[in-house]
This record gives C-alpha cells, sequence and structure tokens, in this order.
C-alpha cells in the first residue's frame, strides 16, 4: 500500500472511530464491483491493534461492521458521514 492509500485509510478510520463514539452514521461504497453497494449505519468503534487483524501498518484492522455489513477497509472507495437530524441537542 502506497502512502497516499494508506492515508486515506487512516482518515476513514479516524472518522469511523469518532462517528462510532457520537451514534453518527456513515455511509460506504467500495472499489470492487460486488461490495459498490453502500452500506449505511453507525460504524463500530475502530482501536489500534498490533499485528494479526491489522491493515498493513494503518493501526487498524482490517474490516469494520455497518448495518451488518462486514466492510474491509482496503476496499472502501468512499465515504461520507451525516450530521444529526435537526432538534437532538441536548
Amino acid at each position: 500500500m502506497d502512502d497516499r492509500c494508506a492515508q486515506f485509510v487512516i482518515a476513514v478510520g479516524d472518522l469511523c472511530t469518532a462517528a462510532g463514539l457520537a451514534g453518527l452514521e456513515v455511509e460506504m461504497w467500495g472499489k470492487r464491483a460486488d461490495s459498490g453497494v453502500a452500506a449505511r449505519g453507525v460504524p463500530y468503534p475502530q482501536r489500534a491493534v498490533d499485528g494479526g487483524e491489522e491493515l498493513e501498518d494503518t493501526g487498524y484492522t482490517r474490516t469494520l461492521v455497518l448495518d451488518g455489513c462486514v466492510i474491509d477497509l482496503s476496499e472502501v472507495e468512499a465515504c461520507t458521514i451525516y450530521a444529526p437530524p435537526a432538534g437532538t441537542d441536548d
């Protein structure tokens, strides 16, 4: 994985970590034709890992769960975060 791709994966991982902690929805699209359908939901918070399931040297697990779909971060093409609905201020 080149540096630009790794930085993209890190940015998506950071976004999903923050969104998951705040309960915000994200939507993702995959690169491959069979995973190109968007999944939308609140992602499980990601954490840094050591070896095993880490996606190269990014510090993020290879996959996350979004709306019941297992998403491989190396296959993500785009990721959008959505603001909470109006009137949800506490």
